[in-house]
């Protein structure tokens, strides 16, 4: 079962993408409250190695708004976010790797994926 509530998706259970920190887990799927913002066209989340928690959230930006910076976004997510589930680190990109289908391939944003994707494509 899938429950909608306000901007973003509450899985029920836990999924491969999740984000795992001390504190808790968050879903990659509830993160990108970001894209609620004005000024963002899209926007997706993974989770990067932290020394701290285990796990930190990094979102990559697509802008809608080019006067956006990584401050309003942090402060976006301050103000509508749990603070471990605060983005830690914001990239912007002027567009998100995608399927053929058009769905985010948040696997292509992960550390190390250019280095990964075979010969002769790109990441």
């Amino acid at each position: 079962m899938v429950s909608v509530s306000q901007s973003y998706t509450v899985l029920p259970w836990p999924t491969n993408s999740d984000t795992r920190y001390a504190a808790g887990t968050a879903t990659a799927m509830r993160v990108p409250t970001a894209a609620s913002h004005p000024g963002v066209l899209e926007c997706a989340a993974i989770g990067v190695p932290d020394e701290h928690s285990g796990e930190a959230v990094k979102v990559f930006v697509v802008k809608k708004d080019p006067s956006l910076t990584e401050a309003q976004v942090q402060q976006w997510c301050k103000d509508k976010l749990t603070g471990y589930k605060r983005p830690r680190f914001v990239e912007f990109r002027d567009e998100l790797p995608k399927s053929n289908v058009g769905k985010i391939l948040r696997r292509e944003l992960r550390p190390g994926a250019e280095a990964a994707a075979p010969q002769g494509q790109a990441a």
